[in-house]
């Protein structure tokens, strides 16, 4: 009787399960062709659906946010060139008390649109996702790196899953910020390549800024500066809207696309190497001249022929 019921007592205690060692390090080559290796960097690894759960909401969630932000963004700016156009065209007939007043109003349209350009990186950036994983799913397993960047994990046998890590590095008068969610492989490397902001093997690839994401500013604030701008600048705006029967009005601008969408591949050169952009691709728009537009893609400016975007 005794045996029997060890044995039973035995049955009711789980089995550890079987977990598999991955390795792997984090570092990031300059420009300069550097290897930097970042130590004391933490490493979470989650459940690849939970990941792709994650992106999938946000989203799905910041969709209309974000081309809210964006088309203020345009407002913003077309507001901006043409408040600058008014300036230099008084300047120009030395009327410089208006011009003053008008290189004021584009002085606060500028910083305007910095702010909004910070929401934008902030709701098109990594940070967003980063918060949300973390809030909805539970870690699997942790590490951290050593001195030479290295790191080593158990995960479980059974199922996919992600690496997720954050890492920052302090350069003269700038922090470089860099964000991984990655595949989990046996060896997984971390890397310029697999960035979150690049084109490699990631889960995740983000269009906003990351080093100029600022939570801080929400639609809220955009339009509490907005008004503040309206009511300081109130004759300059009324001057605009009722132009003397003199003097040329400032021109009304076709509002243009924030974005462009590809419509057939595009090879294009990056600072570490180059990379085909394919069909479906949306790419924030900076300028459209004859034939080609100027879009931007990571953190460079890219000149394509406007017949391979959906631009008329």
């Amino acid at each position: 009787m005794r045996v029997s019921t060890v044995f039973a007592a035995l049955a009711f205690i789980p089995l550890p399960l079987k977990a598999t060692d991955i390795s792997g390090q984090v570092f990031i080559v300059t420009r300069g062709a550097e290897t930097i290796k970042l130590a004391l960097v933490p490493i979470a690894a989650y459940k690849r659906e939970d990941v792709l759960a994650t992106v999938k909401a946000v989203d799905v969630e910041f969709t209309k946010t974000r081309e809210k932000t964006a088309n203020f963004v345009q407002v913003v700016h077309e507001a901006y060139k043409e408040v600058d156009t008014a300036r230099e065209r008084f300047s120009s007939e030395a009327k410089y008390q208006e011009a003053n007043k008008f290189s004021a109003l584009a002085s606060d349209l500028m910083r305007l649109e910095f702010s909004a350009r910070r929401r934008s990186s902030f709701l098109n950036g990594s940070g967003i996702y980063f918060e949300q994983l973390e809030r909805d799913h539970r870690v699997v397993a942790t590490a951290k790196t050593d001195a030479e960047g290295k790191f080593t994990m158990k995960i479980p046998d059974d199922g996919e899953f992600a690496l997720v890590a954050s890492a920052h590095r302090e350069v003269p008068d700038n922090i470089e910020l860099y964000f991984w969610i990655v595949p989990a492989k046996q060896h997984t490397d971390l890397t310029n390549e697999n960035l979150t902001s690049a084109t490699g093997d990631s889960l995740l690839h983000v269009t906003g800024k990351d080093k100029s994401s600022d939570p801080s500013v929400t639609e809220a604030t955009l339009q509490a500066d907005l008004n503040k701008i309206k009511t300081a600048h109130a004759d300059v705006f009324a001057a605009i809207a009722n132009p003397p029967a003199t003097s040329k009005s400032v021109p009304t601008v076709t509002p243009v696309p924030s974005t462009v969408t590809l419509t057939r591949s595009i090879f294009v050169k990056i600072p570490y190497g180059a990379v085909t952009l394919q069909p479906g691709a949306k790419l924030p728009l900076i300028s459209r001249d004859g034939a080609t537009v100027r879009v931007r893609y990571m953190d460079t400016e890219q000149i394509i022929p406007i017949s391979a975007t959906d631009l008329k």
